[in-house]
């Protein structure tokens, strides 16, 4: 089904293709980081819930220890663990972004390291004038998978995803050498049952949570200050609020958190020429409600970090650049010896520094080359390398390559993390204690990389294909020593241990087509293909097409096809005598997805008070087959979601 689905779509995307995929004049108003990132077949989605999607790229990493970054204007955010667990908890909204660049493979970015490669929310600059930007946006689906899942069965369906109450709003304005930009927001998701009628929806002490949204509370501000020398000198601070029931990667079990993150960032640009320093201050407080034999818990990690970079022109066409950052990562104020998530404070530093090469004569050419060295915890040493060209040839064709090298430092949760959860196991009528544990004598992985793409691209054809070979020593994953799934919240509940696992490595091949069809038609396709024996838990097939037909002058209908093969996630194995649900046991096989999600685009311009007016209805997943995500289960999540934005 599978392959004859694929080769079916593949040809039609090829013959008829081609979407801009940034379209002249779409704003990312109204949507989120992850909805932008998802468009790329090299970005796997691990879980079922649109309020914390977990995305990871071509298989570097795992559910339980994600490599991929977050950075803002090229700078990562350091608030682990969930800037590495979702885009759309970064301390940014979308409404002052311009772009969201996906970095799909290790690399060294201004002498960075990403490792599992990276997202990179790009800011738009603040405009001359006095503007106002708002977006407001809800809907609803058909119902939560968890809530489902553990609602009795006569209120099965009775609790709606409700993605409302959804709104975000800029103000800005430029005079003489001092701009500002405030932004505020807020993002709604599923309601959490309701007191007195779902008494037993969730095994927590108390129903106090009960009736709550999930929610995040965005907030930012920023400065600009140009000098008369060309200088400038920037401020940003940011904070992301947030509030409901979830399942994160490093946790076995369904809980209610809340907590926030936030970002300082003051930042000069050639003072002198040819210098920039970056300061930042990253942060995450994060608290866990108590559950049912399972203590509750609270932690705060502060990320510190100067990074200063120098470059020049050496001659025509070459550059040489440097870099020096110096990080201190904190967790501090973790309670008593049996709180969750740490057993007790942390502090290490981390050095690095780096020099990069560039060789830029034409824009036909170009040959860039990075080297970087870490000295991390422990002392550990490691170094890391990146090496790309770039040629362009006559009739619009392109060829590339890149080659890295580039070492993993495990953090802190994976080498002190502690978590532990009790279940009452009344079929057997016991109780279980199951742990999830640190490792100190984790060491440093790495990831090698050889990446080789030709393409076509022109302003009416875009087409490209890549060729990549990926190779992982030491991987950091969790190994488990034991796993049930219960009728109690978590559904695959077990005990595991961060380890370095033996080697892995795939290759593939990625396809990617843009051309319009007509004036009035236009598509984008990107197909992905893996070959590996040794990691299972990246889909062998990955497609994503959009099609675009604009209907009536603006008015634009779109649909969306995307799917995947199936994977296996070996951490998700469960016996049958270990499964209380159904009695058959979990094979941690996650069965193919397709879906097809529709959207309504109207422009409608100056109405009233406001200009640029754009309304949207978007269905997703109208059209699916069973969507099986792990470890959250089956979902059936047809949602609609409307989409208001303008500018004044």
């Amino acid at each position: 089904m599978v392959r004859t689905v694929l080769i079916v779509s593949v040809l039609f995307a090829l013959v008829t293709c081609g979407l801009a995929q940034n379209r002249p004049g779409v704003s990312l108003l109204g949507e989120r980081v992850s909805d932008h990132v998802l468009a790329h077949s090299t970005a796997q989605r691990l879980t079922a819930s649109r309020y914390m999607p977990l995305i990871l790229f071509r298989g570097i990493g795992s559910w339980a220890s994600p490599q991929s970054s977050i950075l803002i204007d090229g700078v990562p955010f350091g608030g682990f663990p969930l800037n590495r667990i979702t885009p759309d908890f970064v301390p940014v909204d979308l409404i002052t972004t311009e772009q969201v660049e996906t970095i799909a493979r290790p690399s060294l970015v201004e002498g960075f390291s990403l490792p599992g490669g990276g997202i990179d929310v790009r800011r738009s600059s603040i405009p001359d004038s006095f503007l106002v930007v708002a977006r407001a946006f809800g809907g609803a689906e058909t119902g939560d998978p968890i809530l489902q899942t553990y609602t009795k069965d006569n209120l099965r369906l009775y609790n709606k995803n409700k993605i409302g109450y959804s709104a975000a709003t800029s103000i800005s304005q430029r005079s003489g050498e001092l701009a500002y930009r405030v932004t505020g927001g807020v993002f709604g998701y599923f309601t959490a049952g309701y007191v007195g009628r779902d008494d037993v929806l969730i095994a927590y002490k108390g129903r106090q949570m009960l009736g709550r949204q999930n929610r995040n509370y965005l907030g930012a501000a920023e400065l600009d200050y140009a000098l008369e020398s060309g200088a400038t000198l920037s401020f940003y601070g940011g904070i992301n609020g947030l509030v409901g029931w979830e399942q994160m990667p490093f946790l076995p079990i369904l809980g209610f958190f809340s907590g926030y993150l936030h970002t300082l960032r003051v930042s000069a640009k050639n003072l002198p020429a040819g210098f920039f320093i970056h300061a930042r201050r990253d942060g995450v407080y994060l608290s866990m409600k108590e559950q049912l034999g399972t203590e509750e818990g609270e932690y705060s990690m502060i990320v510190s970090s100067i990074y200063t970079v120098w470059s020049t022109n050496l001659w025509s066409g070459a550059s040489v650049t440097a870099t020096a950052e110096l990080t201190r990562a904190a967790i501090v104020g973790s309670g008593q010896p049996k709180a969750q998530f740490f057993l007790g404070d942390h502090d290490e530093l981390n050095y690095a520094a780096s020099v990069g090469f560039g060789f830029h004569p034409s824009d036909a050419f170009e040959i860039t080359a990075t080297t970087r060295y870490d000295r991390g915890f422990g002392g550990r040493e490691e170094f890391s390398g990146h090496a790309g060209f770039m040629i362009r040839m006559a009739n619009d064709h392109e060829a590339a390559a890149s080659l890295s090298s580039v070492a993993t430092f495990p953090n802190l949760l994976e080498r002190q993390g502690s978590f532990v959860t009790v279940r009452d196991r009344a079929s057997i009528g016991r109780q279980d204690t199951f742990r999830i544990q640190g490792n100190p004598g984790l060491v440093p992985a790495r990831v090698h990389s050889l990446a080789v793409q030709y393409g076509i691209r022109s302003s009416t054809l875009d087409v490209s294909a890549e060729g990549f070979i990926i190779g992982i020593e030491r991987s950091i994953e969790r190994s488990i020593f034991n796993a049930i799934r219960t009728a109690w919240p978590g559904d695959v509940v077990y005990s595991g241990r961060y380890i370095n696992a033996s080697k892995g490595n795939l290759w593939g091949l990625e396809i990617r087509s843009r051309m319009p069809f007509t004036d009035e038609w236009s598509a984008n396709m990107s197909y992905q293909y893996v070959e590996s024996k040794t990691i299972q838990t990246v889909p062998v097939h990955s497609f994503h097409m959009t099609n675009e037909l604009l209907i009536v002058q603006g008015t634009l209908l779109s649909f969306v096809i995307r799917g995947v093969s199936r994977t296996r996630w070996k951490e998700f194995v469960v016996l049958p005598q270990d499964d209380e649900m159904s009695g058959s046991g979990i094979d941690g096989v996650v069965s193919e997805y397709w879906a097809v999600d529709l959207l309504l685009e109207q422009r409608l311009g100056k109405i009233w008070f406001g200009r640029n007016v754009i309304a949207k209805m978007e269905i997703q997943n109208v059209f699916n087959r069973t969507v099986k995500v792990m470890p959250i289960g089956i979902s059936f999540d047809t949602s609609v979601i409307g989409y208001v934005a303008f500018t004044l």
